[in-house]
């Protein structure tokens, strides 16, 4: 995340962050409510300053982003009523977790029912394990347990936490925890948000009545939080993809959680998203969800695909970016997030802008490291890599042959003097051309 100062100084969120204002409730019709937020969201925006390195980039992400909402309006059309006949809970917006009780009942855990588990106990064990034989005698969500609920009066939901269950418990309350500590980030300690594990009951089986509170909760909450792992599993699941979806179709927020992930990696799992098809064979949600977006979208699936697609990388970009920005320049986080931002302007075949963004991140690995270290390796074939795109092959040999020189001065001497007998150069020149 970006480096922030204490939570202390950290005021309440006020969603004018490049992003349109959330509503208390969810707009009778999708139509009226995709053409609302489609106006509110030109007037909204709050523009930041931004570094030389990605400044170019700023008109590619506002195009992006004015294709995304032409994309969007698609969705008025062809959102449904057809939860309307389904029963609810009396009490579905409203949470008594906040992230300084969760923090807490985590703590608590380690150091007693949970002692001795290791860092690979992911939120569905803990469900399984500790979750289920509490609430057993109820039959209840934890939150309405009499024995377990926090004391704490219920409020409306300001944050939805999507994740995969697969996730291990410490990496979804680190992820949190950076986030509290992060002034360029809404969530505070004191935030009401909903986790699945907590505000689900475990005793059911999956039911359309759980998709549609998921609904009414995302959409009448004030922005969702898709926490990551290294290894990229949460897009794989049906029910934290349906809270995006969701989360796209009434104009709320997307932030990330954790920004130790693998950027090209998570791009991949965006690119691949199919909404209608498993990408998970144990997934219980994937048919509720897949019946579901049928019913919405008929035969448009592949238009859905593309626009939580650039729904995700427009998201991506902002989340980079900002740690980009507020990171110093010796900082090697600086580095690492100029380079996402690169991956993800090329992702979106926006070369122009990848090609300067990658140029700043390469100046950035000369000054922190030298221009003769194989820590700008990546720097240098990224760029080559976008140049031979423009089909600039002169700029992308002068860039190989640096790196071929960068290899060569790092490998053994005997190799060295076999590459010196034989050419480097000439060797470049037919591997590349």
């Amino acid at each position: 995340m970006g480096c922030g100062s204490s939570n202390a100084s950290k005021s309440k969120y006020d969603p004018v962050d490049d992003v349109v204002s959330p509503t208390e409730v969810r707009d009778d019709t999708a139509t009226t409510r995709r053409e609302t937020a489609a106006s509110t969201r030109q007037t909204t925006q709050e523009k930041r300053p931004v570094t030389e390195e990605i400044a170019s980039a700023e008109a590619g992400a506002e195009s992006h982003a004015r294709q995304l909402n032409s994309l969007s309006l698609k969705l008025g059309e062809n959102v449904s009523d057809s939860f309307a006949n389904v029963d609810l809970p009396a009490v579905i917006s409203k949470t008594n977790i906040t992230p300084k009780w969760f923090f807490s009942f985590y703590a608590q855990l380690i150091d007693g029912a949970l002692s001795g588990v290791d860092d690979d106990f992911t939120t569905g064990m803990l469900v399984e394990q500790f979750i289920k034989p509490r609430t057993l005698r109820e039959k209840c969500r934890y939150t309405a347990c009499a024995e377990c609920a926090p004391e704490a009066a219920a409020q409306k939901v300001e944050c939805f936490v999507a994740h995969a269950w697969s996730m291990p418990l410490s990496q979804l309350v680190g992820g949190l925890q950076a986030a509290v500590h992060d002034n360029d980030h809404p969530l505070t300690e004191d935030s009401p948000i909903w986790l699945d594990m907590l505000e689900l009951n475990p005793h059911d089986s999956p039911q359309i009545s759980q998709l549609m509170e998921l609904r009414q909760v995302v959409s009448s909450c004030e922005y969702l939080l898709l926490s990551l792992d290294p290894s990229s599993t949460v897009l794989q699941r049906a029910w934290p993809r349906f809270a995006v979806y969701e989360a796209f179709s009434a104009e709320i927020p997307l932030y990330y959680l954790r920004s130790d992930v693998d950027w090209a990696c998570f791009q991949e799992e965006i690119y691949q998203i199919d909404m209608l098809q498993p990408q998970a064979a144990d997934d219980p949600f994937q048919s509720l969800v897949a019946n579901q977006l049928v019913s919405e979208w008929g035969d448009s699936q592949e238009d859905l695909d593309s626009i939580l697609t650039t729904f995700l990388l427009e998201a991506a970009y902002k989340h980079v970016r900002k740690v980009y920005e507020a990171c110093a320049l010796e900082n090697d986080e600086k580095l690492v997030a100029a380079r996402n931002c690169a991956a993800l302007m090329q992702s979106v075949q926006l070369l122009t802008e990848a090609i300067e963004l990658r140029q700043g991140a390469l100046r950035l690995a000369e000054e922190l490291y030298s221009d003769s270290s194989e820590k700008i390796l990546p720097d240098l074939e990224g760029l080559a890599e976008l140049y031979k795109c423009q089909k600039d092959f002169s700029e992308a040999e002068q860039l190989l042959l640096r790196c071929k020189v960068i290899k060569v001065s790092t490998v053994p001497a005997c190799v060295q003097t076999v590459l010196n007998t034989y050419g480097a150069g000439g060797v470049l020149r037919r591997e590349t051309l």
